[in-house]
């Protein structure tokens, strides 16, 4: 991830898988992720100005690998706009 949000890539976790590999001791968590369109524009916009990120929760990308180790991403939480923003309608902000 990167801190201006133009490489970052936004998804849910739909399930966590725990490998346990012969010979070790520990197992890794992997998540299986479901990605939004990263698309400029069309699935996500970056609002430098204002630090923020919104997300068309409905744009869903399958292009990317869903699987993810841990230690690669940070959680963030999707708020959607009121509904009084009707041209806003479909897209969250990212918290």
């Amino acid at each position: 991830m990167t801190e201006g949000g133009q490489d970052d890539f936004f998804g849910i976790i739909e399930h966590i898988y725990e490998i346990l590999y012969l010979g070790l001791s520990k197992k890794i968590p992997l998540f299986c992720c479901q990605w939004f369109d990263p698309t400029q524009d069309r699935g996500t916009k970056v609002h430098s100005e204002y630090n923020i990120v919104e997300i068309k929760m409905s744009g869903r990308c399958i292009l990317y690998d869903p699987f993810l180790l841990p230690q690669k991403i940070r959680q963030v939480y999707y708020v959607s706009y009121p509904n009084i923003c009707r041209n806003l309608h479909g897209w969250c902000v990212t918290i």
